[in-house]
C-alpha cells in the first residue's frame, strides 16, 4: 500500500479541520469516519477512536453510510483491543445499518470489516461467510478491484 494511508490521513485531516472550522457537520461525519479508517490502518488507535467519536457526534440519524462507517472502524478497534464480543456486535450493527441502503460498495466494505473482526476473534467460518457476502456486493457493483482483493483474502483462508 506504500504511503497511501499517510497521504489519506494528511488530506482527510486537513479537510476535517476545515469543515470543523466552518461548522459543517454534514460532510464532516463521513470524512471523520474515513480519517478514522486511515488512522486505524496505521495503528494509530487512540486517534482513530477520537475520529469515530467526531463522526458519531456529527452524523445525522438519516446518514446511514456515515452511521455504518464509524461503527465499522470502531468495531475493528474494539476487536484489536481484545474486546471481540463488543467489536462483533458493533460490526454487525454497521452491516445492519448499511443493508438498509442501496450502496453496494459500502455494503461490501462493511462485510469486509466484519470479516476482519471475525478474523481477530478467530472465527474463520464467519470470516469466510462475511467475505463471500462482500464479494457478492462488489461483483453486483462491478467493483473489480475490491472483488479481486476479497477473492485473495478468501484464497488465503482456504
Amino acid at each position: 500500500m506504500g504511503r497511501a494511508p499517510e497521504a489519506a490521513e494528511a488530506a482527510l485531516r486537513e479537510s476535517c479541520d476545515a469543515l470543523e472550522a466552518m461548522g459543517d457537520r454534514s460532510s464532516l461525519c463521513s470524512l471523520a469516519a474515513f480519517l478514522a479508517e486511515a488512522l486505524y490502518v496505521q495503528g494509530k488507535d487512540d486517534e482513530a477512536w477520537h475520529y469515530t467519536e467526531v463522526a458519531e457526534q456529527t452524523a445525522g440519524a438519516e446518514d446511514l453510510e456515515a452511521q455504518s462507517d464509524y461503527r465499522s472502524v470502531r468495531a475493528k478497534l474494539l476487536a484489536r483491543q481484545g474486546e471481540f464480543e463488543r467489536g462483533e456486535a458493533m460490526a454487525r450493527e454497521a452491516v445492519e445499518i448499511i443493508e438498509r441502503t442501496g450502496e453496494s460498495d459500502h455494503k461490501g466494505d462493511a462485510y469486509v470489516d466484519l470479516a476482519e473482526v471475525y478474523r481477530m476473534g478467530g472465527k474463520r467460518q464467519d470470516e469466510a461467510e462475511s467475505l463471500r457476502r462482500a464479494l457478492g456486493w462488489y461483483q453486483a457493483k462491478g467493483n473489480v478491484v475490491m472483488a479481486g482483493k476479497v477473492r485473495s483474502l478468501l484464497a488465503n483462508l482456504e
